[in-house]
Order: structure tokens, then C-alpha cells, then sequence
């Protein structure tokens, strides 16, 4: 076993006031964590903090927003982004984790993308199965409207598009009927889990239980806190060399051997190139497919943010990659500024152009607000005293649009209004690359999700995938790796789900009642499980808009959690912790051939036991990265 490993729990333990005796392979640990306030122990944690400080790990804190005084005469005011910032909540320690799980989650994750796609391009099946909660789901009764209007008959044909995934996959180690009823816990010394994993995969595990990995969801749209991982990554690595390898100075062998370690577990976290590539890649696609109208140095990509730049330091970091990296022109622009565009007839759709004889453009066809919609370039006019579509003047303020990315419009909260809905139709129109589509956001939900974890949906998708998709395929001979990832999941409402809704009364500890919305939000736990079901017995239609999932049974270990206060001030605390591991992947489509589809990077968020949710933003994750074992 790796020495570095054993090390890291010495370093683990210097924190915490707890019983070393008894077996040397095996640590206990009180629930309740009493953590050592050593002056040495304490700049660890300052240092750390600082360094992810000045790396750029800031989060904003929404409840607290700005207040912009007045514009005087001889000045102006703007809002760049809301809220306070603050460093992002992070573990202070690495934590083990399987390798051979990981190499099976990133496969696992490509596969995946694959039955995505199959399912984005299948109008008929995305009808079908969000037909029972339109009257109840005014989000996706907006995004399948937009989705038929727009690729349905006589519309664009999705299959001949450009086509690009950004995609984030989650999944936490699972084990049956895991005992967490003691005061105390025991952990392996090595692997740092009170379910030994040291052997997995090499020999069988201990106990009767094997371990396997399950899904929790994919996210299609605003994969976020990949730069956060990134960063939190390099700040462990100098905590592993200064707190650990730097100790062993005077012992070149251990030393080297250390290094060595550190190189082959603590693996670079470079989770950023699942984005600025693939959204760089799309832009290249573009041009390739299309002439542009202006030429080449006039087309841009489109990062869709929040109003005022929610999640700044995790988002800003792509545009000014893929303008350092690769060439690449990026307008970072916020629903409200679309939607002031459109009104004012800046932002339209080209479908036929002609070049006059002074160089300006002549716009024989297009769709601008208020006009019958149609397939078409989108592009941008900057100069607004110049909205002549008779002749527009290329040199000045004009811009064709190639690529979309989305990290706004994934929620039904930032599609209440009309015009937004107006908007998020227009985009779609256009022969943009969207990330994502509107077809792929309602992949997104969890009634998809639910769909597509049952292991006969998975055959019939990759059975159909296969046959429509040429160039990279990822499932041949995996299809069972997918299907096992798979926990039970069902629609509440539907007679066949009786047993389930039944047990999930009784236990509700079980399971968790997930209503159909991006990521966490809405999500039911405990008692408000058997509530929710006990009175909606009589009115068994309306829990259509929710998935009952059984839960996931997950090892734990122990969590030095690092949480900023306020101003300079942080807290330090410790818990048993549960880490969900996300893989970040991507694959590109022109028509139907894929090229390519790959994973890389990943997202470690610990949270403590108790926790319910798993967000970061929301507070109750926090970031972390791996030594992988």
C-alpha cells in the first residue's frame, strides 16, 4: 500500500482529538469532532485559504447584494455581478478515492452522452414521456413547445446540426445496508473509509457486501465549479508537500518515494479543457460548415450568463481561455441585454444576404421580434443609430454568433417571463451551436433521467444510437457498465409504483422524492417524503412532476471542512463525510457522426453526513480533490 496514504491519515488525525490505540490498520473516530487548535495546525488552514484566496477560488454570496449609489453628473455607475464575494467552502485535506471506479465513471460518462443524444433527437419519445406533467411544469411545457416548434415538421432537422455536449456526471460509491447506528466509527487506515475499499477490484473487498458505483445525475447545462476544482486541486498539492514530503527532508529515499506518490495519486485536475475546447472546437465547426457573412474575425461565441454575472470567477475563466488559448472571441451577455438587443432589432436572424457595391450587406430575408420566426445566422448589430437591413456597414458593430453557451435559461425560474421564453425560442431558431439544445435540457430533468435508468430504455437507446451515429462510439460491449450505475427510480404517480410508494411511507429514510428541476432544487427527505405522499393519495396524477429514487447507501470518511464566514474570518470543522465524484465530459456531433467524446477532469464535493443537498453554491458541498488509489 502506498505510503503517501497512510501519511496523509498521521496528517488527518493531527487534527482531531481521538483514540489511536487498538488495531494499526484501523482509526475510530467519535461522531462528534473535536478538532485540535494548534498553532501549526491552525496555519495550515490559514495558508490553504489564503492560496485558494489568490488563486481566484471566490464564490458570490447571493443573500448579500450590492448596493449601487447613484450616478452623479460627471460619472457613471454599473453592476458587473451580484452578491459579496467569498471564498468557495472547500475540504482541507485530499481525500482517497478508487481508481478503478474513476476509470469506470469516465467510461461510464461517455456512454452516457450517447444515450443523451439518442433521446434529444427523438421528438415523438420526449412528447410522450412529459405529456402527464405539462399542465403541472410550466419549464418544460416551454422547452418541449420551443423543441416542437422549432425541429418539428417543416423545421430544422436536428440530426443535420452542429451538436455539442458539456456535460457533468455524478455518482457516489455505493454499499448495502452500511451500519451507521455507533457513537463511534471505525476507519481504515489506508483508504480512509469505514468500508474498506483498499482491494477492490484487486482482490475481493471486506464484508460480505461488494461496492459498486452509482448515478446520481448527469447535468447537461451549467456543469459548473470545474475552475474551483481545478484550484482547490493545486492548493492540496502544496499541503501534501509542505505538511507531509518537506517533513522527510533528511530522507532522500522516503523523500523520493513521496514524490513519486504524489505524482501517480494526487493526478492533475485540468477539469476547464471539458469546456474552452469543446466550445472552442464547436466555434471551428462553424466555420467550417458555414461562410461567414462578415468574415472570420466577426464571429464570435455567446457565454450566456445570469443577470449580473452570477458564479463570475467559475464562468469568466472560459472566455478568457479560449481567447488566450485559442484565438477564439467571446461576448459574455446576460438574458436581459438579449432581450433589449431583440426588442430593438439589433439581435436577428439572416436567412438570405447580398453584398452591396460598397461593401455593406443587404439582408434580403431575416426574422427579428414580432416577425414570423425561421432558421437562420444570428448575428448581432452593435451600432443601433444603424438597423438599415437594407445596408449594414460590416466593418463597424456587426457580429454572426456561432456558438452558444448556456450556464442561464436551465431552470424554470429564469424562464418565468415571456420575453425570456422569447428569447430561449429566437436562440434556437438560429444555426448556432447550442450548449445545450433545448431538446437536451429536457434530457436534463429528472423524469428523463429516470427514464433512461432503466436498463431495458438504456438497450433500446444505444440499440437506436448505434445504428443512426457513425465515427466515435464508446458503448461496444459496455452497455451493462451503464445499466449497473442505475438505482431504482419511479413515477409516484403510476399504479405500478405502489410497493415503492408504500415502503418509501414507511421508510422514507430510503429514499428521496426528487421534483423534476435543475439539480437539487425541490428535492424531499425524510418525513416530508411520507407527507408529500400521504397527501397526494387522492390526487395521485399531481406527483407525476416528481421521481421517487431509492437512495444511495454511501461509505464514509472523516472531513476537515473549511467554511468562510465572513470578511478575512473562516471556520474549521469536522465531520464524517460522503464524496460525490463528478466527471466532466464533452463530445462533438456534425449530423449524425460523432467526433469525439471524451472525459476529463473531475468535481470532489464532500459534504458532511448530515447533509441533504449536494450543491456548493447552495452551501452544503464542499469542494475537495482526490488521491486516487
Amino acid at each position: 500500500m502506498y505510503s503517501l496514504l497512510s501519511e496523509l491519515t498521521d496528517l488527518v488525525l493531527t487534527f482531531i482529538e481521538c483514540d489511536r490505540k487498538g488495531n494499526e490498520n484501523k482509526f475510530r473516530i467519535p461522531s462528534k469532532y473535536k478538532l485540535v487548535s494548534k498553532d501549526s495546525k491552525v496555519e495550515v488552514a490559514r495558508d490553504s485559504a489564503r492560496s485558494l484566496l489568490f488563486k481566484g477560488g471566490m464564490a458570490q454570496d447571493y443573500s448579500k447584494l450590492n448596493e449601487v449609489t447613484e450616478e452623479t453628473e460627471d460619472s457613471f455607475m454599473f453592476e458587473a455581478f451580484d452578491g459579496f464575494l467569498k471564498v468557495v467552502n472547500f475540504v482541507l485535506l485530499p481525500s482517497p478515492f478508487p481508481l478503478k471506479y474513476y476509470e469506470k465513471c469516465c467510461i461510464s460518462s461517455t456512454i452516457l452522452t450517447e444515450v443523451v443524444d439518442e433521446m434529444s433527437v427523438n421528438l415523438q419519445l420526449l412528447n410522450e414521456l412529459f405529456e402527464p406533467i405539462l399542465k403541472y411544469d410550466k419549464f418544460v411545457r416551454d422547452l418541449l413547445s420551443i423543441s416542437n416548434e422549432v425541429y418539428g415538421p417543416g423545421g430544422r432537422n436536428i440530426t443535420e446540426d452542429l451538436r455539442t455536449h458539456i456535460s457533468r456526471s455524478d455518482y457516489f460509491i455505493h454499499v448495502e445496508n452500511l451500519d451507521r447506528e455507533s457513537y463511534e466509527r471505525e476507519f481504515c487506515r489506508y483508504c480512509q473509509y469505514d468500508h474498506c475499499l483498499c482491494h477492490f477490484g484487486r482482490t475481493a473487498t471486506s464484508g460480505d457486501e461488494k461496492p459498486d458505483f452509482k448515478l446520481v445525475e448527469i447535468n447537461l447545462g451549467a456543469a459548473s465549479v470545474s475552475y474551483h476544482s481545478g484550484q482547490t486541486c493545486k492548493v492540496h498539492d502544496k499541503v501534501l508537500t509542505t505538511s507531509i514530503i518537506d517533513l522527510h527532508e533528511s530522507d532522500k529515499e522516503k523523500t523520493d518515494k513521496l514524490v513519486s506518490e504524489k505524482k501517480t495519486l494526487h493526478m492533475n485536475n485540468d477539469p476547464d479543457r471539458s469546456f474552452t475546447l469543446p466550445i472552442s472546437e464547436s466555434h471551428k465547426a462553424y466555420l467550417n460548415k458555414y461562410t461567414p457573412i462578415f468574415g472570420q474575425k466577426r464571429v464570435c461565441v455567446f457565454l450566456i450568463t445570469k443577470d449580473n454575472l452570477h458564479n463570475y470567477y467559475d464562468t469568466y475563466f472560459i472566455s478568457n481561455d479560449l481567447y488566450e488559448k485559442y484565438d477564439t472571441h467571446v461576448r459574455t451577455v446576460c438574458g436581459h441585454q438579449m432581450i433589449d438587443w431583440l426588442k430593438r432589432k439589433m439581435l436577428f436572424l439572416a436567412s438570405d444576404w447580398e453584398y452591396n457595391p460598397d461593401g455593406t450587406v443587404r439582408f434580403t430575408d431575416y426574422s427579428c421580434y414580432g416577425s414570423k420566426l425561421k432558421p437562420g445566422r444570428l448575428v448581432l448589430n452593435l451600432d443601433p443609430q444603424s438597423n438599415n437591413f437594407e445596408s449594414l456597414n460590416t466593418s463597424k458593430a456587426c457580429f454572426e454568433i456561432s456558438t452558444l453557451y448556456y450556464r442561464d435559461f436551465f431552470d424554470a425560474e429564469q424562464m418565468v417571463t415571456d420575453d425570456r421564453v422569447y428569447v430561449r425560442k429566437f436562440l434556437e431558431y438560429s444555426d448556432c451551436v447550442k450548449i445545450p439544445s433545448a431538446p437536451i435540457q429536457l434530457v436534463n430533468t429528472k423524469r428523463a433521467q429516470m427514464y433512461f435508468s432503466n436498463p431495458k430504455h438504456i438497450d433500446e437507446l444505444l440499440s437506436s444510437y448505434n445504428k443512426r451515429v457513425k465515427g466515435v462510439k464508446r458503448n461496444k460491449g459496455l452497455s451493462d457498465l451503464v445499466k449497473g450505475t442505475s438505482m431504482l427510480q419511479v413515477d409516484p404517480s403510476l399504479e405500478s409504483s405502489v410497493e415503492v410508494v408504500n415502503d418509501a411511507i414507511k421508510n422514507p429514510h430510503k429514499y428521496v422524492l426528487k421534483a423534476n428541476r435543475e439539480a437539487g432544487s425541490g428535492c424531499l427527505f425524510g418525513k416530508d417524503i411520507t407527507l408529500k405522499l400521504k397527501e397526494s393519495m387522492n390526487d395521485k396524477e399531481e406527483l407525476s412532476q416528481y421521481v421517487l429514487m431509492k437512495k444511495i447507501s454511501v461509505p464514509s470518511q472523516p472531513g476537515l471542512f473549511v467554511k468562510h464566514l465572513k470578511n478575512g474570518s473562516f471556520e474549521v470543522f469536522g465531520y464524517h463525510s460522503l464524496t460525490e465524484l463528478g466527471i466532466y465530459h464533452y463530445a462533438l456531433y456534425d449530423g449524425n457522426e460523432c467526433k469525439v467524446n471524451e472525459a476529463n477532469g473531475y468535481l470532489a464535493r464532500t459534504k458532511p453526513e448530515f447533509a441533504t443537498g449536494g450543491g456548493v453554491s447552495a452551501g452544503f458541498s464542499y469542494v475537495n480533490s482526490i488521491l486516487f488509489f
